[in-house]
């Protein structure tokens, strides 16, 4: 009975070795699978980023003149693409909350889009301001999700030498919300003369 009983430890401890070894290859396959898929997607949303840098600052002017016959601004710089979905990478790997925001992300793309087709439809002006604004809303989105990235996996802080794209995208939008503050006081003004400043 006692060699039956040892017999029977060995098995068990032989299967739990077994097992916490699988657990053990599974979650650092996990982990590198993880490691692999941010390193991807982040060097995706740091050149979406610069791209909205160069929307953000785009005004529709070349060297401060339209460039349209018409006399009318046209785009300078053209919209940057996005594209997570078609990566070849483990999404299974990473926290669900995370997954969402960079697979949603082409979603606000998308109605960042829209909404700048819009603006250009009602007034070609506050079309590129809203293309700024736009811009510089989903590179400040995209900064985020990069950063939480970053933190989630290890990753080294981009590293900007003379300026910092941030900080240009905060100030452009920020820019953007005092003239439109200023335009809707001017408008109510017009529309209310009788009501006090």
């Amino acid at each position: 009975m006692g060699e039956a009983l040892i017999g029977l430890i060995g098995v068990v401890i032989g299967a739990l070795m077994t097992a916490a070894k699988d657990i053990w290859v599974d979650r650092r396959s996990r982990q590198k699978n993880a490691e692999y898929l941010a390193i991807r997607v982040v060097s995706i949303f740091d050149r979406f980023i610069e791209g909205c840098v160069g929307v953000a600052g785009d005004d529709g002017l070349r060297d401060g003149q339209p460039t349209n016959e018409d006399g009318r601004l046209s785009v300078q710089v053209p919209a940057p693409g996005f594209d997570v979905q078609s990566l070849d990478v483990e999404w299974k790997s990473i926290p669900a909350q995370l997954m969402y925001e960079i697979l949603s992300f082409s979603d606000l793309v998308a109605l960042a889009s829209h909404r700048v087709s819009g603006a250009f439809e009602n007034d070609y002006e506050e079309g590129f301001e809203e293309r700024q604004f736009q811009y510089a809303s989903l590179g400040l989105r995209a900064a985020k999700i990069a950063n939480d990235l970053r933190n989630s996996y290890g990753l080294p802080e981009r590293e900007h030498e003379d300026w910092n794209p941030v900080e240009y995208l905060l100030g452009k939008r920020e820019e953007i919300k005092k003239v439109r503050a200023r335009r809707e006081e001017q408008q109510s003004k017009f529309w209310n003369p009788d009501q006090k400043s």
